[in-house]
C-alpha cells in the first residue's frame, strides 16, 4: 500500500480569498530582510549554521528560493537580500519560547528601524527565523496570503521556504480532487497534489500552469482557451523557450479546466510526468486543484510512476467535454477536445510552428491568440472550413456536362446556317463555271 505525504509545511494565513488572476507579470526587485530570533528560554541552537544555511537558501546562485522564483517568472521576479550581510541576528527576543507571530513580527521590525530600515523604504518582506523547540507551533512554516511576512522554524527546507513565499504572492495550497469521469462535478478532495511546492512537491517541482497563469509567469501566448473541437499540442510547461501553447483553458460552465504537460525538464519535475488537469474555480486560479481518476497517485516519497496520476482520458457529461491524450514524448503532447461528441482517435501531427493548434482537414481550425497585457487566458476564435467536394478522377460533375452541351449547341446554331450559305455559293460557282479562289505560286 503506497503510503501518502501530509504537507507539514504550509499553514497559512488566509487573509484574502477568492482573487482573481492578477494582470501579466512586471519586474519585480522584491528586497526580503531575513531575522533571526532568540526566545529567552530557546535560543537558535547553533546561530552561525543557521545563518549560512539560511543565506544560501533564500539567495544562492542555485537551489535556492531566489533562483526558484527568478526561473519561475522568466527573469522577472527578484528575490534579493535586504541588507548586506544578507541575515541579520540573531535578536533577542522579550518573551520566553511561545508561537506567537505577532510578538516575533514586533520584535523584528524593532530591530530593522534600529538600522533605519522600514517597511518599503528599507524592505519589502520580513522572513522570521526561530527555534521551535519549546515554542512547539503546530507548523514548519507560516506565510501571509497574501503579504510580507512569514515564520519559519530553524532547519526548515528550501521548498518550505519556496512554499511560504508562494503564499506571499496569493498562492494557496494545491489539494488534490478524486473525482468521477464523466462527472467532474462528483470529487471528494484528498490531500494534496504533490505537483508543486504549493502541493507538498518540494523545491524540485515547478509550479503549476493554474499557478503560473494566476502570478503572470505563464505568458498569454504560451495560454490558449479552447472553444472549439480540435487537436492541440501543449509544450512541456517548464521547457526552454517561448515556443508553442503551454496550457489549454477550457471553460466549464462557471469553472474553468487547466491542462498542462510537464516533462523532466533540467532541474525541475523529476517526480511528475504527463498530461495533468487542473479545475478552477471561477477565475481563481490560484485555488486550482489536481483532477485525479486513479487509485494511485505520485507523491515524492513513494515508488508510483511519475505519470502515475496524469490524465488519458477526461470527460465531463454536464459540460459536453470530452478529453483524449494522443500521445506525449520529452518534446510535446497532443491532446484531442472535443464538445457535444466523443473525440476520436487521431495520428500524431507534426510538430507546431506556432501556438496555433493542429486541426484534421475537416474540422475547424482555431487562430493563435494574440498576445495581451493581462494574465487571462487569451480566447481563440473558430473560422470555419469552407466544405469543400471531393475530387472525382471518373466522369465530370452533371453541371459541367450541361454546361458543355448548351454551349455545343449555340455554336452549332450559329455555324449550321454559314455551312448552309457556303455549300449554295458553291453550287452556284460551279453553274457559272467559277473555279473559286485559287492559291498564286509566286515566280522563283
Amino acid at each position: 500500500m503506497r503510503s501518502r505525504t501530509a504537507l507539514t509545511i504550509g499553514a497559512v494565513a488566509a487573509l484574502v480569498a477568492g482573487m482573481p488572476a492578477p494582470a501579466q507579470a512586471a519586474t519585480v526587485r522584491r528586497r526580503v530582510a531575513v531575522v533571526m530570533l532568540n526566545f529567552t528560554d530557546s535560543p537558535l541552537k547553533d546561530a552561525e549554521a543557521t545563518r549560512e544555511r539560511a543565506a544560501e537558501d533564500y539567495f544562492g546562485m542555485n537551489g535556492s528560493l531566489a533562483a526558484y522564483y527568478e526561473r519561475m517568472s522568466g527573469g522577472t521576479y527578484h528575490v534579493v537580500p535586504a541588507v548586506d550581510e544578507k541575515v541579520i541576528g540573531p535578536v533577542e527576543m522579550p518573551i520566553a519560547a511561545a508561537c506567537d507571530t505577532s510578538a516575533m513580527t514586533a520584535t523584528a521590525q524593532a530591530a530593522l528601524s534600529e538600522r533605519g530600515l522600514t517597511r518599503d523604504q528599507g524592505y519589502d518582506a520580513l522572513s522570521m527565523i526561530f527555534n521551535n523547540d519549546r515554542a512547539r507551533c503546530t507548523w514548519a512554516g507560516l506565510g501571509s496570503l497574501p503579504g510580507p511576512y512569514t515564520w519559519l522554524t530553524d532547519g526548515i527546507s528550501v521548498g518550505g521556504v519556496i512554499h511560504e513565499f508562494g503564499h506571499n504572492v496569493g498562492l494557496t495550497h494545491q489539494m488534490r480532487l478524486r473525482c468521477t469521469d464523466g462527472d467532474l462535478h462528483d470529487c471528494t478532495e484528498d490531500g494534496t497534489s504533490h505537483k508543486t511546492p504549493m502541493g507538498g512537491g518540494g523545491a524540485a517541482q515547478g509550479l503549476s500552469a493554474p499557478e503560473m497563469i494566476h502570478t503572470g509567469w505563464l505568458p498569454t501566448r504560451q495560454v490558449t482557451t479552447v472553444r472549439t473541437s480540435a487537436t492541440y499540442r501543449l509544450r512541456p510547461l517548464h521547457a526552454d523557450g517561448d515556443r508553442g501553447p503551454r496550457a489549454l483553458v477550457i471553460p466549464m460552465g462557471d469553472d474553468r479546466l487547466v491542462l498542462e504537460y510537464r516533462h523532466h525538464t533540467g532541474t525541475l519535475d523529476p517526480r511528475v510526468e504527463g498530461v495533468h488537469a487542473y479545475r478552477v474555480p471561477g477565475t481563481s486560479y490560484n485555488k486550482a486543484a489536481l483532477i485525479d481518476l486513479t487509485p494511485t497517485d505520485a507523491e515524492s516519497d513513494n515508488d508510483a510512476p511519475p505519470d502515475s496520476d496524469a490524465v488519458t482520458t477526461l470527460s465531463d457529461t454536464s459540460s459536453k467535454i470530452n478529453i483524449r491524450v494522443l500521445s506525449y514524448a520529452h518534446s510535446q503532447a497532443t491532446v484531442s477536445i472535443s464538445f457535444d461528441a466523443a473525440p476520436s482517435p487521431s495520428p500524431p501531427l507534426p510538430a507546431p510552428t506556432s501556438a496555433s493548434p493542429s486541426t484534421p482537414p475537416a474540422a475547424p481550425r482555431p487562430t493563435a491568440p494574440r498576445p495581451s497585457d493581462s494574465s487571462t487566458p487569451a480566447t481563440v476564435t473558430a473560422a470555419p472550413v469552407a466544405a469543400t467536394t471531393p475530387e472525382s478522377h471518373g466522369s465530370p460533375p452533371p453541371a459541367l456536362v450541361a454546361a458543355t452541351l448548351a454551349a455545343t449547341a449555340v455554336l452549332a446554331g450559329a455555324i449550321l446556317p454559314l455551312l448552309l450559305i457556303a455549300r449554295r455559293r458553291t453550287r452556284r460557282r460551279k453553274d457559272e463555271g467559277d473555279p473559286g479562289p485559287q492559291t498564286r505560286i509566286a515566280p522563283r
